[in-house]
């Protein structure tokens, strides 16, 4: 059985949380919830859990808050939040699960079963460490998780050269030659990059602007500064140089 507590400081949502984690995942016990920072951090303290379903924005803080006050994080984390897209990829730079309010069995399921899948359990820490010092750089400077079957990377937005999409999966290349293959398509990564930065060149593609060299017009293609040529739409092509030119 997994042990489960619950951070929500509003009793309909952590009813409704409660009930969901009942019907579709009953090897989950509930063992506890908390309506703020103080209650969860002694809940935590004394109880031996293995996930948590942690609301953002709580009465007396942030959960963030809260983790950053722990002595070790050996858990779990699930966020339940109703932040815009842009905190969402706050969370996908993190590689942590997340689930969008208003919840439903659906999508409490998928978290728990991801969850169950992972090998989150030791990398909790260092993943939360990195959401929480993203919040204090520019979007060129955060840190993003890649990651992959065996293997946790961590890059910093601007060295990502190039994506490339490999059907379900993804080629992150980064400025220092390494390609990291990471089991998420290309389209998750086109919603997460910043758009200023990024560039969706072609169905397969997507491209840092301020590493393009040359766009070649006739035979549409994009030389980059590391010497990688990669294909640009006709469809695309306007949209790009007008991109360039306010990148």
């Amino acid at each position: 059985m997994l042990k489960v507590i619950i951070l929500e400081d509003e009793n309909k949502a952590a009813c409704m949380l409660q009930d969901c984690i009942k019907a579709v995942a009953p090897d989950c016990e509930i063992v506890g919830v908390a309506s703020t920072l103080k209650e969860g951090k002694e809940l935590i303290l004394n109880t031996d859990i293995d996930l948590a379903f942690f609301d953002i924005e709580l009465p007396d803080g942030h959960s963030f808050d809260l983790l950053a006050e722990l002595p070790e994080i050996n858990f779990d984390i699930i966020f339940t939040t109703a932040y815009s897209k842009y905190a969402v990829n706050a969370f996908q730079y993190s590689a942590i699960d997340f689930v969008v309010k208003p919840i439903t069995p659906e999508s409490i399921s998928n978290a728990i079963e991801k969850a169950k899948k992972s090998f989150y359990f030791k990398q909790m820490s260092e993943k939360i460490s990195n959401l929480v010092e993203n919040r204090n750089r520019s979007d060129e400077e955060k840190r993003i998780i890649l990651q992959c079957a065996d293997s946790i990377y961590y890059a910093t937005i601007k060295d990502i050269v190039r994506c490339q999409s490999d059907n379900n999966y993804t080629h992150i290349v980064l400025n220092n030659g390494e390609n990291i293959l990471v089991s998420k398509p290309l389209i998750e990564y086109e919603q997460m990059l910043p758009p200023f930065l990024f560039f969706r060149s072609h169905q397969s593609h997507i491209v840092n602007l301020s590493y393009i060299s040359q766009i070649k017009k006739r035979t549409y293609q994009i030389v980059l500064k590391n010497g990688d040529i990669i294909q640009l739409a006709t469809r695309k092509k306007d949209q790009l140089i007008e991109a360039m030119k306010r990148a």
